[in-house]
């Protein structure tokens, strides 16, 4: 099972009793917003004011879920929990809040004839914030499943060290033994379970060598995307509206910047791009509908070899890559 199946069926399984809190999730929210209005209305902006809104709602519906996987399902925490939580219900929630700011705010601030300049510079602070706010739960998350398994790896250590106290090599070979002879004599039906049980791993798996620049998840949900759009494609030549499904898809489950997955040239120059342009009018590339939407594609030189790129032709390489290294 992929990190990805792992994941989507720990949402499954929390989803349920998450809708039966909804309501009370929601009640709780308003009273909240509220209260926001009267002590932060008149000094912080209405950007602030949502991701501070954004940020609770995030918290109470992690809290929530947390309490139905340890207390309801009865099941210790790892690192599909983490990730079934932020893809299936964070970022579908951070999505909705993007949608909804800017068309809320233009239809208040109508009413009270504000520029159409502030209008503007308060939605792209909002959209600045709230992808902000993605990311820094999705690290947290990360460190949170990370320091889950490093506990649940010493428990077993600390629970197998009393075990194997007072024992000796025969009783170990014993034990061996009966085991083996239990999974002989038990008949094989070939019944498939309903649901695989997801196994809590020993720690995270750190290989020799050079630490990889991009995580496997990304490196499969990458080249997982990359190959249904090649059997989509006619001719097996994926055209602009196939990379802009691709990186619509990337920015809905969350992955970041571009410029935490390239390398080498590619993030030479979009670092410099984004450089040159922090304040005009196209703005730096955050996202990778952003970064697939540069068209007609530019040409850019590298600052250190001079070498002249465009940011498609570097984002369809990086896919196919991702593609061929998720077969592996």
């Amino acid at each position: 099972m992929t990190e990805q199946e792992a994941a989507h069926l720990a949402w499954r399984r929390i989803r349920p009793s998450f809708n039966r809190r909804l309501s009370r999730v929601l009640a709780d929210a308003a009273a909240f917003r509220e209260e926001l209005l009267e002590q932060r209305g008149s000094v912080q902006s209405a950007a602030a004011r949502e991701s501070d809104y954004a940020d609770w709602m995030a918290r109470r519906f992690f809290q929530e879920c947390l309490d139905i996987w340890t207390e309801v399902l009865q099941r210790p925490i790892d690192k599909a929990f983490c990730q079934g939580v932020f893809t299936y219900c964070l970022v579908p929630f951070f999505a909705d809040r993007q949608r909804w700011f800017p068309k809320e705010f233009r239809r208040q601030k109508k009413i009270r004839k504000v520029s159409p300049e502030l209008i503007n510079q308060e939605i792209r602070n909002h959209g600045d914030r709230m992808f902000a706010l993605q990311r820094l739960w999705r690290n947290q998350l990360d460190s949170y499943a990370f320091d889950a398994q490093r506990k649940a790896r010493i428990n077993r250590t600390k629970a197998g060290t009393k075990r194997s106290k007072g024992r000796t090599v025969i009783d170990s070979l014993a034990d061996s033994a009966v085991e083996e002879s239990e999974v002989a004599a038990e008949p094989s039906t070939g019944a498939v379970a309903e649901e695989p049980q997801i196994l809590v791993a020993a720690g995270p798996v750190r290989p020799r060598g050079r630490r990889p620049k991009r995580e496997r998840v990304f490196v499969t949900t990458a080249g997982r995307l990359w190959k249904a759009e090649l059997q989509r494609s006619p001719g097996r030549q994926i055209d602009g509206s196939g990379l802009r499904r691709i990186t619509q898809e990337l920015d809905r489950l969350g992955f970041g910047e571009p410029a935490d997955f390239l390398e080498g040239a590619a993030l030479r120059v979009l670092k410099d791009f984004n450089s040159r342009h922090s304040t005009s009018t196209p703005g730096p590339i955050r996202t990778w509908t952003e970064l697939a939407d540069r068209r007609p594609s530019p040409v850019y030189p590298d600052p250190k070899t001079k070498k002249k790129i465009t940011f498609i032709s570097r984002l369809r390489r990086l896919l196919s890559r991702c593609a061929a290294a998720a077969e592996k």
